[in-house]
C-alpha cells in the first residue's frame, strides 16, 4: 500500500450511493484504487498499471450492482496475476 498525497487529484472518481471510490497515481508511477461502503470500511489497493486499477474498479462496480451479494473473488495480488493475463493475451 502506498500514501497517496490528498492533494493528487483521482484519475477517475465514481460516487455512488452504495460506494465511493477513486484512483490515484502514486509517486512511483503506480496506482491507489481507494473506496468505502460508507459504512465502517474503508480500503485501499496498489496496482501497478492503470488499467489494472480499472479493471478492478469494473469487478467492484459489478459487486456493487449484486447489492454486494457478490464479492472479490481473489484478493489484489491474485487479481493482478489473473488480470495480467488477460491484458497480455488481449493486447498485441
Amino acid at each position: 500500500m502506498s500514501q497517496t498525497s490528498p492533494e493528487i487529484a483521482p484519475v477517475i472518481a465514481l460516487t455512488r450511493n452504495d460506494f465511493q471510490a477513486a484512483i490515484y497515481p502514486t509517486p512511483d508511477g503506480q496506482f491507489d484504487l481507494t473506496w468505502t461502503d460508507y459504512v465502517a470500511n474503508e480500503w485501499t489497493e496498489l496496482y501497478p498499471t492503470l488499467p489494472l486499477a480499472i479493471m478492478r474498479l469494473g469487478v467492484l462496480v459489478s459487486c456493487a450492482d449484486t447489492n454486494w451479494a457478490e464479492g472479490f473473488a481473489h484478493e489484489a495480488d491474485e487479481f493482478t496475476l489473473r488480470a495480467s493475463t488477460f491484458l497480455t493475451h488481449e493486447v498485441q
